[in-house]
């Protein structure tokens, strides 16, 4: 009997040391975390130009609330310079402004840098669509209120703090943010609707461009595209072809004009006509700057369908160890968020993410590392490498 209870008390001493020792862990891990956030805040790399601001949370369901959000700050040579975490539980974004950026939280969107803004939202309301301005004096994003099917918002976050939230009464389908404007395409009880949007946060619905159809096909790419130098373009589609997978769009184009001194919705500058074809090898496509788009296949080729061409997709090389398992678990393939610049993707691996062009893609231009504590209670599996931003 005494070598029984001997036995026992043995037993739930180690039980006993085995729950100290993970509250030991969780203690000191918890600690880092803190430790890490309250490192000397360098506030100006959440606005300067050529950073990279990389998100981790979130990326899979269920959603968990016990996953925070981090955001860390890197160089453009790859150098860790600042970080935040705060409370996660959906897919982390982040904004880009010249001076300081506006990072997604659980019920807040908070400007981390030069300013400290905050604009607060409902639980868990989902960023859906988000840009910032070439200039990086403002952003834009589209929120998921979630309180119905047309319950959206927009809000514009100013660069120098400071932001305005409007109700828009449609769902969106695509965004565009330029140096002074920015366009909204979404549908309102199946009716195709436009929206105007200055840097200050106004909202005006506004016609498509003389000769548009508004009765035209749906199409899986941006219906509407910044091109630089105050341009937008509003997209229709003439003709859908599905493929077995993919599928073939002959569009046609219409240009305007939205700057500062010459905003004139009404007035298109051209007309012109285009196709791109999405094969039924391809894994995974993307909308790049200035109507450009691109896309991976399955054994991990790299493609670029320039905007305006009537050539096929240019070829531009191709990944060692790509594979569609890995591309679909987000594990391998990144897009780098920036409508400006050269287009920029991560190939992560255990220990790092390496910056690509998507014209070079064999070419790496600069090495981040991964983070090994954005992720740490991970229970359910589901937090990871969200999303990779460039400031402008």
């Amino acid at each position: 009997m005494g070598r029984k209870r001997q036995f026992a008390q043995r037993g739930c001493l180690s039980v006993v040391a085995v729950v100290v020792c993970l509250a030991m862990l969780y203690t000191s891990a918890e600690k880092y975390a803190i430790n890490r956030r309250a490192l000397p805040g360098n506030a100006a790399s959440w606005g300067q130009s050529g950073n990279f601001i990389v998100g981790y949370g979130p990326v899979r369901e269920p959603y968990s609330s016990n996953v925070q959000n981090t955001y860390q700050v890197f160089s453009p040579e790859g150098q860790w310079l600042d970080e935040t975490t705060q409370r996660g539980g959906y897919y982390p974004v982040a904004i880009p402004t010249r001076q300081g950026s506006y990072l997604y939280f659980a019920d807040s969107i908070k400007q981390a840098g030069e300013h400290t803004h905050e604009v607060d939202i409902t639980d868990f309301d989902p960023i859906e669509y988000s840009s910032n301005s070439e200039t990086g004096t403002f952003g834009v994003a589209v929120v998921n209120a979630s309180t119905s099917e047309f319950a959206y918002d927009s809000i514009v976050f100013i660069a120098d703090g400071g932001s305005t939230t409007t109700s828009i009464d449609m769902v969106p389908h695509s965004l565009a943010v330029g140096k002074d404007y920015a366009l909204i395409v979404g549908y309102a009880s199946s009716v195709r609707k436009l929206l105007l949007v200055d840097s200050r946060g106004r909202v005006t619905k506004i016609d498509f461009p003389k000769g548009y159809r508004l009765d035209s096909p749906s199409f899986p790419y941006p219906h509407v595209n910044y091109l630089g130098n105050d341009r937008f373009e509003v997209l229709q589609a003439e003709r859908v072809t599905e493929l077995e997978r993919g599928h073939t769009v002959d569009f046609v184009s219409f240009e305007i004009e939205l700057g500062e001194h010459h905003a004139d919705p009404d007035h298109t500058l051209s007309v012109s006509h285009f196709t791109k074809t999405l094969p039924d090898d391809f894994g995974a496509g993307y909308a790049l700057s200035h109507g450009d788009t691109g896309y991976t296949t399955k054994d991990g080729r790299i493609y670029v369908n320039k905007r305006l061409t009537k050539n096929e997709p240019t070829f531009t090389g191709r990944i060692a160890g790509f594979s569609q398992e890995r591309l679909l678990t987000n594990d391998i393939f990144v897009p780098v968020n920036s409508q400006f610049g050269e287009p920029l993707f991560g190939i992560k691996d255990k220990e790092s993410i390496s910056i690509r062009s998507w014209f070079e893609p064999n070419k790496v231009r600069t090495v981040i590392p991964v983070s090994k504590n954005a992720c740490f209670f991970d229970i359910d599996d589901v937090c990871d490498l969200a999303s990779i931003n460039l400031v402008p």
